[in-house]
């Protein structure tokens, strides 16, 4: 046997063990990274928020996150609407449907609070408003049916807003 010979059957060898034990992927990978996530107040956020009634304020200025509703003088057995109560505005660069998510918006099925843009509730995502990019806006109309209800057990903590790109009717 000569060395070409040898060095042709080593590299025969490597090969072949290769095909056999497998070509070096693998299927499953755990890895630890870090993230680093940062937010920024209503100021400086995509999406913007403004209280522009006595019913509706930020709480703490321009930079907070919480949007305060207060509502304790609505009368009762009575349909309260404070027109134009939020004001909603996109600066991002998508335009974006927005909704409030219809599971925050009730407590055990009692729907006193409704949210609406123009006279149409925006509950639920196949009820969104368009917001366009750049500062598209939409002012919100908070409606309080409180008829025929108690109000200390109904009205929810929260409300949950939605902006979807893939709601928006251009998507």
């Amino acid at each position: 046997m000569n060395r070409r010979n040898v060095l042709a059957g080593i590299g025969a060898l490597t090969a072949g063990g290769g095909a056999v034990f497998g070509s070096g992927a693998f299927s499953q990978v755990e890895a630890e990274r870090t993230v680093d996530i940062s937010t920024t107040g209503d100021s400086g956020a995509l999406l913007q928020f403004s209280g522009s009634s006595t019913l509706v304020n930020l709480d703490g200025g321009n930079d907070s996150d919480l949007l305060k509703i207060s509502a304790s003088n609505l009368n009762k057995d009575a349909t309260t609407t404070a027109k134009d109560a939020i004001t909603v505005t996109n600066t991002g660069d998508n335009a974006v449907g927005f909704y409030v998510d219809d599971e925050s918006s009730q407590v055990s099925g009692v729907d006193e609070i409704d949210i609406q843009v123009d006279g149409t509730s925006i509950v639920g995502s196949s009820n969104s408003v368009d917001l366009n990019a750049s500062n598209g806006s939409a002012d919100l109309d908070l409606v309080f049916d409180l008829t025929g209800d108690n109000i200390a057990d109904d009205i929810p903590g929260s409300i949950t807003f939605v902006a979807d790109t893939s709601s928006h009717s251009g998507a």
